[in-house]
């Protein structure tokens, strides 16, 4: 029986292994003797004599032909891999004209012949010939190569990618495929030449975000690319419009395009048409996703061909029109593009309207219920139980499941996002969307009622659920949702309103519901029987508002703070600034009622809060009193002006409204509520009205920020009473609008600055000598002083540069402004600001973990001189897995010898640790 068995086996795994084959094998083996050399006690193929390499490529070339599907994983085939790269990978780097042409032409067929999990482990070793031949003149070769590259690259694991990327920087691939295509036009090459070159750099600029800067910046490329726009052939079109859809990834990419992108726009729309081909189709509605993954690119693109667009998408989706059940792959595939691009529904515009036009409606129910005879039937005169009964067959049916959820989204954002005066029944469409609310409305009951079956079943069920409940809250609450591209780079995070904790949202805006429009549930949860009373509830909203980065959240905390009577928006800015309301300090205005009291208060904070307060030409003249206002000095010498306020203002209301200017926030009770909505209406404080009257917030609305940088314009050195320098005494071209000072300052206010600094504050209230200096001198740069003024202004850290910007900066450009937020770190330490200092030392930290060897040890040398030894214990462990290199190849011979010890123990503890591991 065991030797039957061992038969059995031996037969199972020669199964498709002929007698021919094994010859060809023999063969290649014969041929790769004759190269064969001993290197680090491994074998490695090497031979420069040109018969013996011709040899060799035939006898791989033969063997090729001779693997199918079923010997692909035979033992003999996968362990000749190993050899058969090597040796192609020597004949490639000998640059042989002999031998580049058949040799690359090998390449093509092996990493299309073998699997590509057989080839994972020797990528690297056959990526660098190929990419370094990417510049031969030889077209047929450089064909072969690209096309070889463009197979390897769309199969490579993640795991590799680095590795991969450093292979394509030191060959300067990327460098030579713009090349390439600038000069194609050159010399009659063909059009594959154009297509393998061009499909292979978007796969890089795709796959790798650091190598877009240098391509968008191309001005002559772009200018190429503009040419071959009006190129008839298929596959030109389609070659260009992959490239332009992998640098609109970039988002400053993205608006270079579209700086005059007229002919580019119209080119795309037209590519959308249904009488291109499948693949020039899928290209153009790819390329219109990339240039409308933030609202400020989909609002330009609307612009120029708002109405073209929406008509290309309405066109695409209704290929799921058809009888048949089921969708052909391609047809599927356009109709999944289409929904994907109408996700700019999203953002609130003109396209709304042209959708409606496009007759959306109905094709938003042909993704629904899939057969027109359905829909038909349901325009009828049918009851409304009847109607129920058609859709709910309708949504039962399994057509077209994974369109759904689009489906879905795009109801619920073109029945929220439209505008209110829209007439939905001037257009015919009110029948329609009675159906598609009819649509949502059950799935969301079914949702609801089977949401553990559902849960449990499949997930494409699940997404379709929680796609419905969604478009039937987004009607009801005008919903939005975010989506956002993975590969893309370079696009601000300030459009994602929801963040990422969808429970939070959810919790508060259920919470706000329920507390704006049912008395007896408020009474319930704060009632003595529960764990958590009002003081905690508002406590913890409060700490929302300050702390959650996201707009959602903040806005439904401060709706439901309405509720317990608190009103505004609060901030730690504002809980800095807030103090100085009960201070008389560097008070410059006097605020007189009828009643003969006085309330003083900061002409900079009013400028910039609430300027409706200020007399009629303050913010432009300081000396000269203006009408209802006249001009006096303090005991302390200060210019004070004082305005006289109408007899329909009272203390109490003044005062409440000032500590909303100040806090941005306020508690008041409903009669004060009343008088205060008339002030806020007639100051301009919208947001404030808008809250006093309780009203829902809108999806979407930025929050209001308590950003006083406005003060730091011409407009608000009326007010400075200081001013602050940098180390730096020139800067080239500086001038200040205000002041003949030709070192470079900044007019600032120290009611800003002391109520962010406690050091500051010390100083400037110190009475010695240098409270009553006029310019404070900061022991930084002019980049740094920027930063930290901007910051006291605004509770916000400007961003370093970020993505492929950030890549494409040399290593001394980058450690210019990583040694920025070191500058700042130290002087937040040395100032007692906390939080500016947390802040900074975040940056920091982040550069620490992106660097390369050359910026670790620049790094790790400013943070010691500015003494942030945390910092600089960072950085020594992400140097230790290099120390020995970096010992080996002198580059630690510049740190002194306290650094290089901090370097060494990391990279022991980093040793202890590893042997410590399980085996």
């Amino acid at each position: 029986m065991r030797s039957s068995s061992s038969k059995h086996g031996a037969a199972e795994n020669n199964r498709g292994v002929t007698g021919h084959m094994l010859t060809l094998h023999q063969r290649l083996y014969h041929a790769f003797n004759l190269g064969f050399r001993s290197c680090n006690n491994r074998r490695k193929w090497n031979c420069s004599d040109i018969e013996i390499q011709r040899l060799v490529i035939r006898s791989i070339d033969a063997f090729l032909d001779c693997i199918s599907t079923e010997t692909s994983q035979h033992p003999l085939v996968k362990d000749s891999v190993e050899d058969m790269v090597g040796a192609l990978e020597s004949i490639l780097e000998f640059k042989s004209e002999s031998t580049m042409g058949v040799a690359s032409s090998v390449a093509v067929k092996m990493v299309n012949s073998l699997p590509s999990l057989m080839l994972q482990s020797h990528v690297l070793d056959l990526l660098h010939p190929l990419a370094s031949l990417l510049s031969t003149r030889e077209l047929q070769v450089a064909i072969s190569c690209a096309s070889a590259l463009n197979t390897v690259l769309s199969n490579i694991s993640t795991k590799i990618e680095r590795e991969v990327w450093q292979i394509l920087k030191e060959t300067k691939a990327v460098g030579c495929l713009v090349h390439n295509v600038k000069e194609f036009s050159v010399g009659n090459k063909p059009i594959e030449y154009l297509k393998e070159m061009a499909s292979l750099l978007s796969k890089i600029l795709w796959r790798w975000p650091q190598s877009r800067f240098c391509v968008w910046t191309d001005a002559k490329l772009l200018n190429v690319l503009d040419t071959l726009q009006l190129e008839r052939e298929n596959s030109t079109k389609v070659a260009v419009l992959q490239l332009y859809s992998t640098l609109a990834l970039c988002g400053y990419g993205a608006e270079k395009l579209l700086e005059n992108g007229e002919a580019l726009l119209r080119m795309m729309v037209d590519c959308m048409d249904c009488a291109n081909n499948h693949s020039i189709r899928m290209e153009g509605f790819r390329l219109a996703q990339c240039l409308a993954i933030n609202k400020r690119g989909c609002l330009k693109m609307i612009k120029i061909c708002g109405e073209p667009l929406v008509k290309a998408i309405i066109s695409g989706m209704r290929d799921c029109n058809s009888h048949s059940e089921k969708l052909a792959k391609n047809q599927m595939s356009i109709v999944e593009e289409a929904c994907r691009l109408a996700l700019i529904t999203r953002w609130a515009g003109d396209h709304h309207i042209y959708f409606w036009k496009a007759g959306v409606d109905r094709v938003l129910l042909d993704l629904l219920l899939g057969n027109y005879d359905k829909i038909h039937q349901l325009q009828q005169k049918l009851s409304v139980k009847e109607q129920i009964v058609v859709v709910r067959e309708g949504l039962n049916t399994n057509f077209s499941l994974s369109l759904r959820p689009y489906a879905w989204d795009i109801l619920g954002w073109i029945a929220t996002k439209c505008a209110e005066d829209f007439n939905y029944g001037a257009l015919g469409n009110e029948y329609h969307l009675k159906i598609l609310i009819m649509c949502a409305c059950l799935a969301f009951v079914d949702s609801i009622l089977m949401a553990r079956q559902i849960s449990q079943s499949s997930p494409t069920n699940t997404a379709v659920s929680e796609s419905a409940s969604r478009a039937v809250l987004m009607m009801i609450f005008w919903k939005q949702v975010r989506d956002s591209s993975e590969r893309s780079c370079c696009c601000s995070a300030t459009e994602d309103w929801e963040g990422e904790d969808m429970f939070l949202l959810f919790s508060l805006w259920s919470l706000a519901e329920l507390l704006h429009h049912s008395d007896p549930i408020k009474n319930h949860l704060l009632d003595n029987q529960t764990n958590f009373n009002e003081a905690q509830l508002v406590s913890e909203l409060q700490k929302i508002c300050r702390h959650c980065s996201n707009a959602g959240p903040r806005w439904y905390a401060v709706y439901i703070l309405c509720v317990f009577g608190h009103y505004g928006f609060p901030s730690r800015m504002g809980d800095r600034i807030g103090k100085a309301l009960t201070e008389n300090e560097y008070t410059d205005l006097e605020l007189n009622l009828v009643n003969g009291e006085s309330i003083y208060v900061h002409g900079v904070l009013l400028m910039v809060r609430c300027p409706s307060l200020l007399p009629p030409g303050e913010l432009l003249v300081k000396e000269k009193a203006s009408s209802g206002s006249s001009v006096k000095q303090d005991a302390e010498n200060r210019m004070i002006t004082a305005v006289r306020l109408s007899a329909r203002v009272d203390h109490q209301s003044m005062l409440k409204l000032l500590e909303y200017v100040y806090f941005g926030y306020i508690q008041a009770s409903e009669d004060l509520v009343k008088k205060l909505k008339l002030f806020a209406k007639h100051c301009g404080l919208h947001h404030l009205l808008q809250m006093l009257c309780r009203r829902h917030p809108k999806w979407g609305t930025l929050m209001p920020s308590f950003d006083l940088t406005p003060a730091l314009r011409p407009g608000g050195h009326h007010f400075s009473d200081i001013l602050l320098e940098s180390n730096t005494r020139q800067l080239e071209n500086w001038m200040c609008d205000s002041c003949s000072a030709s070192v470079p300052h900044l007019h600032v206010h120290k009611v800003i600055l002391e109520s962010s600094c406690d050091y500051l504050q010390a100083l400037f209230r110190s009475g010695m000598q240098e409270s009553h200096l006029q310019t404070i001198k900061v022991p930084v740069s002019w980049e740094s002083l920027v930063k930290l003024v901007t910051w006291f202004y605004s509770d916000q850290l400007p961003e370093p540069s970020f993505g492929c910007l950030w890549d494409n900066l040399d290593a001394d450009e980058k450690l210019l402004e990583v040694q920025l937020y070191i500058e700042l770190c130290w002087l937040a330490e040395f100032w007692f600001i906390e939080d500016l200092r947390e802040e900074c030392y975040r940056v920091s930290v982040s550069y620490c973990l992106d660097s390369s060897r050359y910026l670790s040890v620049k790094i790790i040398q400013t943070a010691a001189i500015f003494t942030q030894w945390k910092l600089a214990e960072v950085a020594a462990n992400h140097m230790a897995p290099l120390y020995h290199s970096l010992r080996n190849s002198g580059e630690l011979d510049a740190l002194d010898d306290n650094l290089i010890e901090m370097v060494r123990s990391a990279s022991v503890r980093l040793s202890q640790e590893g042997s410590r591991l399980p085996s």
